[in-house]
């Protein structure tokens, strides 16, 4: 079988092409192995992203042409581990602490940028970890 490539489009471009706002969205390559979601030269605004068994290759246009950015605050609903236990991660009742969150997948991320941009105190709305409210961004990408 080929490989399978999707092209996402970046802010700027669906706005010239629809008139429209877009955040960044990833096209689901299904059960196929090997997918490549190819983001567009731009940048993409967004809040927490969460794929389960993506198998294949998530990448960008080159580190300086295609950049993620973080919309400030990010909203998130994570349990205290140590009161309540994890939940599983997902976009509407459990957003957790990270920017993209690949679940259960074999996958390769290359030639994009990532950036979190807010002011010191305001990555996310407020979240507990051993009683203590933070309001950090963990990672923009865990390994």
């Amino acid at each position: 079988m080929g490989r399978l490539s999707y092209r996402v489009r970046s802010t700027s471009e669906r706005k010239r092409r629809h008139g429209e706002h877009s955040s960044c969205t990833g096209y689901m390559c299904g059960k196929r192995k090997n997918c490549t979601v190819q983001l567009a030269a731009g940048t993409y605004l967004t809040r927490q992203l969460v794929a389960f068994n993506f198998q294949g290759t998530f990448k960008g246009m080159g580190i300086a042409t295609t950049t993620i950015q973080t919309v400030y605050p990010l909203p998130v609903k994570f349990p205290d581990v140590f009161v309540d236990g994890e939940c599983v991660p997902n976009t509407t009742t459990c957003l957790w602490l990270s920017l993209i969150i690949f679940v259960n997948g074999k996958i390769e991320v290359s030639d994009l940028s990532m950036m979190e941009l807010a002011p010191p105190g305001e990555a996310t709305t407020g979240w507990l970890f051993a009683g203590t409210e933070f309001t950090t961004l963990i990672d923009t990408l865990p390994s």
